[in-house]
């Protein structure tokens, strides 16, 4: 998890690289707190994550499996 990058491309696109592990959940919270996305995402699906319609503004994502997690800032415009 060291290397992971995460940022959007669009207001409805998530890239993630780096991961390398199996099976990684991915949750989104917004500023509140609120959990607004969760979604379980495979090795396989790494990279552009479709994500719903999300009013702009600052947005926690939070990556985790079994014994890691890790969390990053995003903004959505």
């Amino acid at each position: 998890f060291e290397n992971i990058s995460i940022y959007t491309t669009d207001s409805s696109t998530l890239k993630i690289s780096g991961i390398n592990q199996e099976k990684v959940n991915l949750k989104l919270f917004n500023i509140l707190g609120k959990e607004v996305f969760n979604k379980n995402i495979y090795n396989d699906e790494v990279g552009n994550i479709s994500l719903p319609k999300l009013a702009s503004g600052i947005y926690i994502v939070e990556l985790a499996t079994n014994n890691i997690k890790i969390t990053r800032k995003i903004i959505l415009k």
